[in-house]
């Protein structure tokens, strides 16, 4: 990453879902934890004690170790949530490499998020959810959804329903 050292770790998130990866990076004898796919683009440091704290500017994360387990928590203007728990260990290529190449077995809708307005937008197919530090606004609308993937993604609709039909052969 960028000429540091550099690896994925496997995340515990206690959903029975699909193997989710971070990523590790050392710089000067200090590790941090960066996940783009939690949007956590600013580093955070994986301390031996006490916590580090970051945001993304819609969500405040701590991250804290206890009992050699690292554990990320979201927080909002009410809760603090546990997203998951990781060991700093590096998982081997040849795992990550499986995993990443299976991982497009699972694809059976276009997903996206990103920080929009202050808030975090998500889209997986018809569902649309922007999410804030004090509010959810959920709804199953596939208009919404090809308009925000337009507008915020940039893609035109012809990409979008390319882009579906090609989802639609793929999980047939």
């Amino acid at each position: 990453m960028n000429g540091y050292p550099a690896w994925p770790v496997s995340v515990h998130t206690g959903r029975n879902s699909f193997p989710h990866y971070a990523v590790i990076f050392s710089i000067r004898d200090q590790s941090y934890l960066v996940d783009p796919g939690y949007l956590l683009y600013s580093p955070l440091c994986l301390k031996e004690k006490g916590s580090d704290y970051g945001t993304n500017g819609v969500l405040d994360y701590e991250l804290s170790k206890q009992n050699g387990v690292y554990t990320l928590y979201s927080l909002d203007s009410q809760n603090r949530k546990i997203r998951y728990t990781f060991t700093p260990q590096p998982v081997g290529d040849r795992l990550f490499i499986h995993h990443w190449i299976r991982s497009y077995d699972y694809i059976s809708a276009l997903v996206a998020s990103r920080i929009v307005d202050n808030s975090i937008l998500y889209i997986n197919d018809d569902y649309v959810r922007f999410t804030d530090a004090h509010s959810v606004q959920k709804s199953y609308d596939i208009d919404k959804a090809n308009r925000y993937l337009s507008q915020y993604f940039g893609f035109t609709q012809e990409e979008i329903d390319r882009a579906r039909g090609i989802l639609k052969i793929h999980t047939s």
